[in-house]
């Protein structure tokens, strides 16, 4: 038992000392980018982890203001001894200080709920909050989304300004639409939206503009192949359809960094879980009756 602790208690402060190196690192290349100390004194590391396949430790930064993250400010770094420390991503907001601060809060988040189901069209009834995940993040239950309804604090830029926002995510109940909306804290007005479903016409003369896809940028040119082994027999991008060309045999098409076990793996260890079109990004299936049966293959 004894042992036990004292193998726990050494994992412990070999992880808290690697924090810290961490730490240091990050403060130094984020000086190296021409960030004022103010643009990056609140900044928090959301993700690290290393990859078994390639080596690369990969480690992601959020820029936040006064303890709240702004929107999609952020810095990923990657390092393996032999290359040293590599950026893929840099959208951290400069001068921050000097941009107008909107922090104050008119609307609650069952009022920022409301007001994007009027303006997304949706027939509103109101939620009820199951939990609170963390002192920023609330859950509801309502009758029209599929899933229970994350709503955070966030600040989003907008004509160099930093507005308090309400970070909400609804799932319609005929799983057509699974939107991410800011909805502005003080006067409701949606300031950014996505919509996760992506719809297409399948006609040969019409092509789809997926504008809204957000790729991760390949991290360098040394990533080895991911070992998944999985192939698939589709109409590869950029083909949409039948209509569009052939089928082409695509080997290990999973993108190194945000799926290093292939797109059947749901736990980061190992060997997939499933050997069907469902895993770590998406379950797809068929749909024949409009039902939205999930639990089917």
């Amino acid at each position: 038992m004894l042992s036990y602790l004292f193998y726990l208690s050494l994992v412990f402060h070999n992880h808290l000392m690697w924090i810290l190196k961490l730490n240091c690192i990050c403060k130094r290349i984020l000086r190296q980018l021409g960030l004022s100390q103010n643009d990056y004194s609140d900044y928090a590391i959301y993700r690290e982890y290393q990859s078994t396949q390639t080596g690369l430790t990969h480690v992601f930064l959020q820029q936040n203001y006064l303890g709240l993250p702004i929107h999609k400010a952020e810095i990923r770094l990657h390092y393996r001894a032999d290359k040293g420390w590599l950026k893929t991503q840099n959208t951290f907001v400069n001068n921050v200080e000097g941009l107008q601060i909107f922090n104050q809060t008119a609307f609650s988040r069952i009022q920022a709920i409301e007001s994007a189901c009027r303006l997304l069209d949706i027939p509103y009834t109101k939620p009820k909050r199951t939990s609170k995940k963390n002192e920023f993040t609330s859950l509801y239950q309502a009758e029209f989304s599929l899933s229970p309804i994350p709503v955070k604090s966030a600040y989003f830029l907008s004509n160099n300004s930093l507005r308090k926002v309400w970070d909400l995510t609804i799932y319609e109940n005929d799983a057509s639409n699974y939107w991410n909306v800011l909805v502005d804290a003080v006067t409701g007005e949606i300031l950014k939206k996505y919509n996760w479903v992506q719809h297409c016409t399948f006609n040969a003369e019409v092509a789809c503009a997926h504008e809204t896809h957000e790729t991760l940028a390949a991290v360098e040119e040394y990533i080895a192949l991911p070992a998944s082994g999985a192939s698939y027999n589709v109409f590869a991008i950029p083909l949409e359809s039948p209509s569009h060309g052939n089928r082409s045999l695509q080997v290990a098409p999973n993108n190194p960094e945000a799926s290093p076990y292939g797109w059947h793996d749901t736990n980061a260890i190992d060997g997939a879980e499933y050997i069907y079109t469902r895993g770590n990004n998406v379950h797809a299936y068929p749909d024949l009756t409009d039902s939205n049966p999930v639990s089917i293959r």
